[in-house]
């Protein structure tokens, strides 16, 4: 019986171990959106992204938050993808001149909308 028990536990021990092990960074992206079809242009790219576990943007911060496995993907390479998309944005961890600020803000959506 306590071999059973040992068993058990062992079993329970390797799988803390392989569900904790893929620790996901978190992220935070300066993005120029102007209305919900950015963020959700953004946040189903982004989804759709090997490597991206979460994705949250919000319109009214220009903040897009992430997490995702370092692994597979970096921020970098996650502001590159935004980029593509046809958005200015720049990682949270980089310090923006004012230019750049002014930059960001006068950008957005292709169709620069109101909504």
């Amino acid at each position: 019986m306590w071999k059973f028990f040992l068993v058990i536990c062992m079993v329970g021990l390797l799988s803390s171990i392989v569900l904790f092990a893929n620790d996901y960074k978190k992220g935070e992206i300066n993005v120029a959106m102007t209305c919900k079809s950015c963020k959700n242009t953004i946040e189903k790219t982004l989804k759709s992204t090997e490597g991206i576990k979460k994705v949250n943007a919000d319109v009214k911060s220009q903040l897009v938050k992430v997490e995702y496995d370092d692994t597979k993907i970096s921020l970098k390479k996650i502001v590159e993808i935004i980029n593509d998309l046809g958005y200015k944005a720049s990682a949270k961890t980089e310090k923006l001149d004012d230019a750049q600020t002014e930059n960001l803000k006068s950008s957005g959506c292709f169709k620069r909308c109101d909504s």
